[in-house]
């Protein structure tokens, strides 16, 4: 098959394309300027460079899968005009061009009510995919080695200080997924010829733990001692924002705090299906599990 991929550069969708390149298939990375060890590419960019139908029909694409999103756009009308609009129009795109399977990658954040930009637009961009028959998939908080995202800053900041600050207070607990538990059930969505549910899958163990729990368990497995400071949510939320307005270069943004303070406090989990697409048991972030290279 011929798998299109945006953000295929990132720290997810790279791990994807590496996947269905060793399960011997052909990728085509969508992104501002193609990779050069790409023997596919399509010049792509939320903002704007949507790729036409005729770019994918031209290259017989059978499945996208996207993974895209911009950060830079914060506030909630920027990320509609630049993440939903342009999800949407690429998905549009795609089908125009011949494209069978739409895989959108989306995340827990997404679920009516939610306080983040990120996730409500991440649930205005599942609703646009599910307009034209997609496949979203919401992955909890993505651990492994050399984790990106949310769990590779939190890393950072176990790592930095003996002192570590907790935020406080909040809603709802946190589900986590092995990175390679994730990319095997987007090879799933990817490849089979039925899903066993359409439209939209939470891929997370349904272990749920608190953000203090997953500080303690990243310490521990770093084997470093540190000290867990309660720090009121509002606190860190404020002085985030505060940061922001003077376009300082942040790697944790204040959108960050809510989609962690308010979780999900009800997520559909169907453990059933995750390993029956993935073929074995998910890892447990809390434990000493780990997947083999």
């Amino acid at each position: 098959m011929k798998v299109a991929i945006s953000g295929a550069s990132g720290y997810l969708g790279s791990r994807i394309a590496r996947f269905l390149y060793g399960a011997g298939h052909r990728v085509c990375a969508l992104s501002r300027q193609p990779l050069s060890n790409q023997s596919c590419g399509i010049e792509f960019d939320l903002s704007g460079r949507i790729p036409k139908p005729g770019d994918f029909a031209s290259r017989s694409i059978d499945v996208l899968v996207h993974c895209a999103y911009s950060f830079s756009s914060m506030t909630t009308e920027a990320s509609r005009r630049v993440n939903v609009k342009g999800s949407a129009k690429l998905f549009k795109s795609a089908r125009a061009g011949g494209v069978a399977r739409i895989v959108n990658i989306s995340t827990m954040s997404a679920f009516p009510g939610s306080r983040s930009v990120y996730g409500r637009s991440k649930l205005a961009i599942e609703a646009a995919a599910g307009e034209v028959d997609g496949i979203s998939l919401r992955p909890g908080l993505i651990y492994g080695a050399a984790a990106g995202g949310m769990i590779g800053a939190l890393e950072r900041v176990v790592h930095k200080s003996v002192f570590v600050p907790v935020i406080s207070e909040g809603t709802g607990k946190l589900h986590l997924i092995h990175d390679e538990d994730l990319v095997g059930i987007v090879g799933a969505a990817v490849l089979a010829d039925r899903m066993p549910e359409r439209g939209l899958i939470t891929c997370a163990h349904p272990d749920a733990m608190t953000l203090r729990e997953i500080l303690q368990v990243i310490a521990m497995r770093a084997r470093l001692d540190r000290v867990f400071l309660p720090v009121p949510w509002r606190l860190a939320w404020a002085g985030l924002r505060s940061l922001e307005a003077l376009s300082l270069p942040l790697k944790f943004r204040s959108d960050s705090i809510l989609g962690l303070v308010f979780a999900d406090p009800a997520p559909e989990i169907r453990l059933d299906i995750l390993e029956q697409l993935l073929g074995r048991h998910l890892c447990r972030f809390a434990s000493n599990e780990h997947l083999s290279a």
